[in-house]
Order: structure tokens, then sequence, then C-alpha cells
């Protein structure tokens, strides 16, 4: 689910039946949300003619039937530009069941197909677009979608149960290997092949699957921005974390950190997916990632099992990145105070400028339950 018009809470365990009406008719959603229908399958480039053959798949994850009457499927491309309707008439969805659309007018559907939406929508993009199923211009399920095979389907992991959260990840998905009608490959209708798992040594999984090689960081790229080593809205154990500032695009996979360089590490990212993250970011790591527990910081990007010393004076107290045994930063610290971060000047982002006690200083912004500091974002001035 990429883009909410509103913001609404996934609902699951309903019962009866759940009734949309109006959709570009004027009436109103009454029950439905957010991750009640998901996109799971889509066959943009089949074999041979588009025309009448494209189709894609929803899943009901409720428990109970949904009235789609004025629900709207829409189709753009993946910038959400030359975006096409179609209302939904006539047709439900059990739970628990697939339902599958194609751009076949109703008097000459393909029998895997239950509904058809004719040109409506258009053809859908070869090169990659963007899918959404909606209740009054609110998105019940978004997706955007990669490059199509010719006669392969694009498919949700079938190892993962539906959901319209999990689904946005394009690393969720592949490409169909099992025919289903003569050349063309994939399921519709029907639960889907499972992804295979792992990837080629040396490389990552980036995009609709795709493989490449990581890039990794390079002393410099990659600075410790801010410390909150001593936090006192929660305990230590649940609230500690610390930022790093991306100068230069790079992906983290086998990123380490530690305390003491002369130790093993005591975080290692590693991850199939490429851990790419774009220069002018930064990146949160974290004791906890629960809001609930860790004092209300925003998104957490990694959870780290590194307690970190109040006062970073003494040999292996301070806090490092490295990368195949290539340090990449290291920094050493004062107390700022329980409930304040040590932050950097943001006139000193690089990892020689942060070597200078004289360019930290104390937070003074409040996040979350009161400590204070700026968590995952740019640093006050000193």
């Amino acid at each position: 689910m990429q883009t909410r018009i509103f913001a609404l809470a996934a609902a699951a365990g309903l019962s009866g039946t759940i009734a949309c009406s109006g959709g570009s008719g004027g009436g109103a959603c009454e029950t439905m949300v957010a991750g009640d229908l998901v996109i799971t399958e889509v066959m943009a480039n089949p074999a041979g003619e588009d025309k009448g053959f494209e189709w894609f798949e929803i899943f009901n994850a409720t428990q109970s039937r949904i009235d789609l009457e004025g629900v709207e499927l829409s189709s753009s491309r993946a910038d959400g530009t030359d975006r096409k309707y179609h209302a939904l008439s006539g047709i439900g969805i059990d739970p628990g069941q697939y339902l599958v659309f194609g751009n076949a007018s109703e008097g000459a559907l393909p029998e895997w197909v239950d509904y058809g939406y004719g040109s409506t929508l258009g053809d859908l993009r070869n090169s990659g677009g963007r899918l959404s199923v909606e209740c009054e211009l609110v998105a019940i399920d978004e997706i955007v979608y990669g490059d199509a095979e010719s006669g392969k389907s694009q498919g949700f992991d079938g190892k993962m149960a539906p959901d319209a959260m999990a689904n946005d990840d394009l690393n969720a998905w592949c490409t169909a290997t099992k025919a289903f009608d003569g050349d063309q490959m994939g399921s519709p209708g029907a639960a889907n092949e499972d992804c295979e798992g792992g990837v080629t040594p040396g490389t990552c999984k980036y995009g609709f699957g795709d493989e490449r090689a990581p890039v990794p960081p390079k002393p410099g790229d990659l600075v410790i921005t801010e410390i909150m080593q001593n936090p006192d809205a929660v305990k230590d154990a649940d609230g500690e974390w610390f930022e790093v500032y991306v100068v230069n695009t790079v992906d983290l996979n086998g990123l380490q950190a530690g305390m003491d360089p002369s130790k093993s590490p005591s975080l290692t990212l590693d991850s199939d997916k490429c851990l790419q993250y774009q220069a002018g970011s930064f990146v949160l790591f974290a004791k906890k990632d629960e809001t609930a527990i860790n004092g209300g910081l925003p998104h957490v990007d990694f959870k780290t099992k590194i307690s970190l010393a109040n006062t970073a004076r003494d040999p292996g107290t301070g806090l490092y990145l490295k990368m195949n045994n290539l340090i990449l930063d290291e920094v050493d610290y004062e107390a700022a105070g329980k409930g304040k971060s040590i932050s950097l000047d943001p006139d000193a982002m690089t990892a020689s400028a942060n070597d200078d006690p004289a360019n930290w200083c104390p937070g003074t912004e409040a996040y979350g339950l009161g400590d204070l500091g700026t968590p995952g974002a740019a640093n006050e001035d000193c």
C-alpha cells in the first residue's frame, strides 16, 4: 500500500458482508478499510496479443464477503500520472478468495478472468506501472510493479500471507515460472508460487527481484552524527540510539558497528536485499524499534545490541563503523546529560570533523516522550 490519501487502519476478523458504495457514484465506503483487499499478481505483458489478455489479481484478506459495487480500479504510470479508473459493478469476493480482473470485454473473458474492465484502464505498462483498488479515492491497496517479462506474471511471494503493506516491497515479488495456459506463466485466481530465496554470492536483490553487486561505503561516505547514550524517558536498554549520515549513495550490506574495533562487532547488516541509502539521508540505529517502548523514536532503520557508554573516554567505549575490516568512521564523545543526545553540528558533517569534541553539543529539541535530540533528522546548530 504505497500511497494513502487518508490514513486508515488495516482491519481483519470482520463478520457479515462489507459493503462499499459510491466510488464514482456519490456514496461512501461504509466499513471497508485499507488492507481489506490485497493486490497479489499482475500480468502486464502476456505472450502474444495484449488486448484481452492482460490481468491482475486481488485477494480478500478479511473474514467476510465484500460487495465491490462502486469500488474503483485504477491504473497509471509508476509515478501516478496518466491515471485511469474503472468502477466495479455486480461483483463481490468471498473471504480468503482471489478475484481476477482483465482487459477483455465481458462477453469475451478468458477462462481465468472473473471480471472484464475492457479498455477503461488502458494498457498496463510493460516497463512498470501502478495499480490500485480504491473506495471514494481512498486506496484500499496500491502497488508499483516492475518491468514485465513477456508471458510471465509478477506475483507476490506465495510463502507470505497476502498483505497490503508487505506487497509494497518489490523484493517480495518474483516472476512466475509455472504455466497456466500454453506458454503463459502465472497462477490467476489461485495462490502464487513461492519466490526463491537467496541471491547469487556477491550480489543483492533490488527492484523487482533483480540482482546487482552492492555499492559498499568507503571512508567518508558515512558519518556518525548523533548519539543518545543515556535516555531519561525510558531505560537505557530500550531507548539508546545513534544516527548515521549518508554522504554518498551506498548499500549498507555488510556494514559493521561496535564500540571496540579490536573485538568482534556488535552489529552486522546482513540481507539479501540491497540496503541502499541515498546521499543526504539519515540512518537510525536503536536498541528497540517499537515506538511505544523506545521513547517515541520515529522510524528505526536497524535494531542494534550495542550498549552505549555514557561517556566514551576510555579505549573501546566509543562508536565505530567499518566495512571489510576498514574503519569508515569512529568517534569518542563526552556526556551530554541525562535525556539529551550528543549532536554533531550541521557544519561539521564529515568523518574527520566529528573527531573534534568542539563540534558536538547536547540536543535541545524534544522528541517522543520528551528526551532531547533529532533522531533520523538534521541536527540543530551547536
